[in-house]
């Protein structure tokens, strides 16, 4: 590998600049352009094949086979049972979840936790993130990005606690 970028002319750092994009988290590991020692190398030898489901879904049609967007394929060591894989559609939670990330959500994790974020359901209105705040002796669920509203628990109610963000483009 570290040979790679002289046979198109190119040093080590151009040739990351330009892959990275492509492959993603996978550079970061190689920064030196030498192959990892055998001993950061982790076999995936148990995954679980995940539903990534789309936020733009209504009530029960997001747990529908049509709202499938694709499969994750979750090492043993992430996956929990009864996750949640789910595709961010809108800026509400930027910068923290870029628009087209995705989530994994916790379905065991209902109770607020400040700081945390959620996938909610807001009745009549779909699905979407946000993170909880303790404000005295209750809470509001915020965005991240100042331009979206506060919701209360009453106006929701909470699916999950968003416990892995896999931004766009970091998928293999």
């Amino acid at each position: 590998l570290s040979r790679l970028p002289a046979a198109f002319g190119l040093t080590w750092d151009r040739f990351v600049e330009i892959v990275a994009p492509v492959y993603g988290p996978y550079m970061a590991f190689i920064p030196s352009g030498q192959p990892l020692p055998a001993s950061e190398v982790r076999p995936v030898t148990d995954l679980h094949r995940v539903p990534v489901r789309s936020m733009a879904a209504a009530g029960d049609a997001f747990y529908s086979e049509g709202n499938i967007l694709d499969y994750e394929y979750v090492a043993a060591d992430e996956y929990r049972l009864g996750m949640l894989a789910v595709q961010i559609d809108g800026d509400s939670m930027e910068p923290a979840i870029p628009n087209g990330s995705r989530v994994y959500v916790d379905t065991r994790l209902t109770d607020a936790v400040d700081g945390k974020m959620f996938l909610i359901h807001v009745r009549d209105n779909g699905f979407i993130v946000k993170r909880a705040r303790a404000v005295g002796s209750s809470w509001l669920l915020l965005s991240d990005n100042p331009n979206y509203p506060a919701l209360t628990p009453e106006d929701a109610d909470v699916v999950g606690q968003v416990y892995f963000i896999q931004p766009r483009g970091w998928r293999a």
